[in-house]
């Protein structure tokens, strides 16, 4: 029995749009435009450099209907170029003729592939409920069917990568996007490299290792900071470019929303700077600090909040009426019901 090696992948998103960067100077916008193609590029380069016997798109190349024709014309010289190096393709349907006629073989709903090495690759679809024999079954984890196989590799469609185990103690693993679009996604996009053992006996597990593809990466994260006499802006700044020092990832820019937390500040009389709290301002000198995202982290967000004291009332209909006072008499002299207020808000949203 040989040894089989492919690459699985979930989501390409082509021709879908990536939001949440609103100020981005000119070459991370560039790099936005791109960011879609240029994760699938190395989806490719990976399959090329691991030597893959074939390209398993599980998901979909787009999810927007109305591109999958211009998707599928992008497409077409780079799978090319894979099959000139001997590496086949094997795509889920799209419903789409030009996407589908990409690949070397088309996957359709309610069927598992039969994969064989000897004497040469064969790739053949097979429905669920069906039995083959064969040397590695790639099985959609939500058929529940186990084909006996000498490699067994179970899969779900996901925009998250996971490998995990059902109560039966049988793997199934999830390759996820290869590229997020917005700040709600932060996972890491990539792909999945799979190779099957020449010695595995039956219904073996094939070894599974992840590799980055995206070239951005959102990410959300927290930073607390003691609110000393004085506090100034630039000591906020400093914290949190330090703090983005350590998000870099080669081959990756990460777009941060940082949330700042002020312990132990204005509830004692300590006195904060206003310009420390702006965030158009320190969003400004981080980015600066940062070289404008050129050192591989740019801040989209730096959302500085005020120590925790006053304590929320335990009844919250109480914090209602304070807050509704507040704001129906514009009286903004005293801080304390204001920020129960704002506090309420936030833990609502």
């Amino acid at each position: 029995m040989g040894s089989i090696c492919f690459l699985h992948t979930d989501y390409w998103r082509l021709a879908e749009p990536i939001a949440g960067l609103t100020g981005a100077p000119g070459w991370l916008r560039r790099l936005v435009r791109d960011a879609g193609r240029t994760a699938v590029l190395k989806t490719f380069e990976l399959a090329s450099a691991h030597q893959v016997d074939f390209l398993f798109l599980a998901g979909a190349a787009t999810n927007e209907p109305a591109h999958q024709d211009c998707v599928a014309a992008w497409l077409s010289g780079p799978l090319n170029a894979l099959k000139s190096r001997g590496i086949r393709v094997v795509m889920a349907a799209s419903g789409n003729a030009a996407l589908d006629r990409l690949a070397d073989v088309v996957l359709h709903p309610n069927h598992w592939l039969a994969v064989d090495c000897r004497p040469s690759l064969r790739l053949t679809p097979v429905p669920i409920g069906e039995t083959s024999t064969c040397e590695l079954a790639l099985v959609p984890f939500t058929s529940g069917f186990l084909p006996a196989a000498s490699h067994r590799y179970r899969y779900r469609v996901s925009q998250h990568h996971t490998v995990e185990t059902d109560v039966r103690g049988h793997r199934w693993v999830s390759a996820g996007v290869t590229q997020t679009l917005h700040p709600g996604e932060t996972q890491t996009g990539g792909c999945l490299i799979v190779r099957t053992s020449s010695t595995g006996g039956c219904d073996a597990e094939p070894v599974v290792d992840f590799h980055r593809t995206g070239v951005l990466r959102f990410e959300r994260r927290g930073i607390r900071i003691p609110a000393a006499a004085g506090l100034a802006a630039s000591s906020i700044c400093d914290a949190v470019t330090e703090a983005s020092r350590t998000l870099t990832a080669e081959g990756e820019t990460a777009i941060v929303a940082w949330d700042v937390e002020l312990t132990g500040g204005e509830e004692c009389g300590v006195p904060i700077e206003a310009e420390a709290l702006q965030e158009t301002q320190l969003l400004e000198a981080v980015r600066s600090a940062l070289q404008n995202g050129h050192l591989g982290t740019w801040p989209r967000r730096i959302d500085v909040r005020l120590p925790e004291d006053p304590a929320i009332p335990e009844q919250e209909d109480t914090c209602i009426r304070t807050f509704g006072g507040v704001l129906r008499d514009r009286n903004t002299t005293d801080r304390e019901p204001l920020i129960i207020g704002l506090r309420l808000l936030r833990r609502t949203a």
